[in-house]
């Protein structure tokens, strides 16, 4: 997809057990980050510790050029 200043990602994190799944939380991964991680050329950190009820510290993302 064009990599456009309106493209955003969100994601919902689940942990997922025998009995019970338990919800973790969303978060959401914005353009600047998308770009950042282009820039970087390799599996990039995105601070997440601000959303999903702060459970997660970073979510992982890779970003190739089309």
């Amino acid at each position: 997809m064009p990599l456009t200043p309106d493209v955003h990602l969100s994601g919902e994190l689940v942990d997922r057990d025998l009995a019970n799944d338990d919800f973790i939380g969303r978060f959401a991964i914005h353009h600047g980050h998308l770009v950042e991680a282009l820039r970087a050329r390799t599996v990039y950190p995105v601070a997440v510790d601000n959303q999903a009820a702060g459970q997660v510290l970073f979510v992982w993302i890779e970003v190739w050029p089309e």
